[in-house]
């Protein structure tokens, strides 16, 4: 598990996260197999995942929303947050294909990120993500699963990943 930047009370007061303004949006959660199988193991619905391994968005309250069926609405919580998929782990961070290559990025819609931009705890954390991402254990589950390393629009390139 990733430790998290964003202060608990700061995220569940937002209400950004989660929500989608398109059924099929390049910004919904990307799933590792890995993180199918635990998902089916627990009984989550198979048709809960579409088949380019994203979470399938349900139809929201308003008007063009969308959210991930693990949102509880009300508490604006997760219902699978113990277990939570790997892109969910490190948002505001995302991994970036751009030009061939990864990046650690930031999406600046994350009210705390743009922020705390130029702070020295997120340069600290995105160091330490980094770190994380590097790893021999993370570098072998993302090379097993490229279809993770999508291009985000619109988001800051950080630091360059190696996998």
């Amino acid at each position: 598990m990733i430790k998290q930047l964003v202060p608990e009370k700061v995220c569940l007061s937002c209400r950004g996260c989660c929500r989608f303004s398109e059924p099929a949006s390049l910004w919904s959660p990307t799933l590792l197999s890995e993180e199918i199988q635990e998902l089916v193991s627990r009984k989550v619905p198979p048709l809960l995942i579409s088949q380019d391994k994203k979470i399938r968005l349900l139809d929201g309250k308003g008007e063009g929303e969308y959210v991930c069926p693990f949102l509880e609405t009300s508490e604006n919580t997760c219902k699978i947050y113990a277990f939570r998929p790997l892109e969910c782990q490190l948002y505001p961070f995302l991994l970036n294909r751009k030009d061939g290559s990864i990046y650690l990025a930031l999406d600046p819609q994350c009210p705390y990120a743009s922020e705390h931009l130029q702070s020295d705890t997120l340069k600290k954390y995105a160091r330490y993500l980094s770190k994380t991402l590097t790893s021999s254990l993370c570098i072998w589950s993302i090379r097993r699963n490229p279809h993770i390393l999508q291009t985000y629009p619109g988001v800051l390139d950080l630091l360059k990943i190696e996998v």
